[in-house]
């Protein structure tokens, strides 16, 4: 595998396989300098494919990824795994003015929950053992923007909350597209470290350049500050500066 990364110069891999003894496997393998930097090795319990009469994304754009459950932040190995998913799924950051609302028409939510033993003995429809407690959804919507005054179908509304629709803004409706994957963790190889604080080391290259006084917030736009020194307002020459000149005069 480090190989086929080193000549293909990929930095992530899936691979998919299913034996007898070890059926329907899910191995996400991230690399650094053509070298292994963790792995993480899934059962899949349950899949759907995407529904091919649905209306699919456009080619191209760049979804929302979405990671959420407690797993992803009290447990450092679900922690590494919530920031494979981004580097799988996400691809490259877009900040500021490249942003297009409309643009955004694919949403990816991966969930980790945790179950009891009763809900579990409950699941006849899965495939393969289920010794894991943890588990993870992988699901894919289609994002449509509609007009506060268009009805949607019923079939397509997942959510729609008529309260939040205020002053014409778009009504966000969420429709299921397929891909859906309920898996658990088998083996895991987390990374190291010493290799993954070089792996995230930005050269200075392509490091922006620092302006002084100026910030940059959260939705790309800049914010300069200017520093004006303390100023003596006795000496503003102002258009009615005459007249009062004149009154004390007359007073003393």
């Amino acid at each position: 595998m480090e190989q086929l990364s080193y000549k293909h110069g990929s930095s992530i891999s899936i691979f998919a396989n299913s034996s007898k003894k070890h059926p329907f496997r899910l191995i996400f393998t991230r690399y650094y300098d053509s070298h292994i930097l963790d792995m993480y090795e899934f059962n899949v319990l349950n899949y759907k494919g995407i529904s091919p009469n649905m209306e699919l994304p456009k080619y191209g754009s760049k979804p929302i990824v979405i990671c959420q459950g407690a797993p992803f932040e009290s447990d450092d190995v679900y922690k590494s795994i919530r920031t494979m998913f981004f580097d799988t799924f996400s691809g490259p950051i877009v900040r500021g003015s490249k942003l297009f609302l409309k643009g955004f028409d694919h949403l990816i939510l991966v969930t980790a929950y945790e179950t009891d033993n009763e809900e579990i003995n409950k699941q006849s429809t899965i495939i393969g053992s289920m010794n894991s407690k943890i588990y993870i959804d992988i699901r894919s919507y289609l994002i449509r923007l509609n007009r506060p005054s268009e009805q949607v179908p019923s079939e397509l509304l997942i959510r729609s909350d008529q309260n939040l629709v205020l002053n014409g803004s778009p009504r966000v409706v969420l429709s299921e597209i397929g891909l859906q994957i309920k898996m658990e963790l088998v083996k895991h190889q987390i990374p190291d470290k010493s290799i993954l604080k070089s792996a995230m080391i930005v050269p200075r290259e392509i490091k922006p350049k620092k302006i002084k006084n100026v910030t940059t917030n959260v939705l790309g736009e800049s914010i300069g500050r200017i520093h004006v020194g303390k100023q003596d307002l006795s000496t503003l020459n102002t258009p009615h500066a005459g007249i009062l000149s004149k009154i004390n005069r007359s007073k003393e």
